[in-house]
């Protein structure tokens, strides 16, 4: 094992993790995970005016606590925040898990991370928000319709993006 890569041994195989590899998924993470942060802010708090950052954050944060979220001040904000980026880790993760056996990602990275995004709002919106604590708002086309597109454009992209690099 040489400092550029992992290997480990499965009952199906051996895997090797480069470190390439590795920086390219946390790349897509923070990547994802921030443009993702950026445009909740600016669609909840500077154009709808509904939440601040710290509300945004603590309602992410609601989807462990409840309403309990918005009590606990900057440090519901806080386990917002991490969780924020570890569902980024998660959705990236997925895609750099898979790449190898789905060419499209390398290929086409546009359209498929395009059509990830789009997959990962609707995951999202109707597996992961109604099964959680989440306090949720009621439904509004147009809020939707701007999720899905700025799920497209700043989560499924740049996962894509950085999955298709060497």
């Amino acid at each position: 094992m040489s400092a550029q890569t992992l290997t480990m041994e499965r009952a199906s195989g051996s895997v090797t993790i480069s470190s390439t590899f590795v920086k390219n998924l946390l790349l897509a993470t923070a990547v994802a995970g921030t443009l993702d942060a950026i445009a909740g802010i600016v669609v909840y708090d500077l154009a709808l005016g509904q939440m601040g950052i710290v509300q945004i954050l603590q309602w992410i944060a609601s989807g462990a606590f409840g309403k309990q979220a918005f009590e606990m001040g900057l440090l519901g904000a806080f386990y917002g925040l991490v969780f924020h980026y570890i569902v980024a880790f998660f959705a990236s993760l997925a895609v750099f898990a898979v790449k190898s056996k789905i060419p499209a990602i390398k290929d086409y990275p546009i359209i498929t991370g395009l059509a990830y995004g789009g997959w990962v709002w609707i995951f999202m919106n109707f597996i992961v928000l109604p099964n959680s604590n989440t306090v949720l708002a009621p439904f509004s086309a147009g809020v939707a319709l701007t999720g899905y597109i700025w799920h497209m454009l700043f989560v499924g992209l740049p996962i894509t993006i950085y999955a298709s690099k060497k």
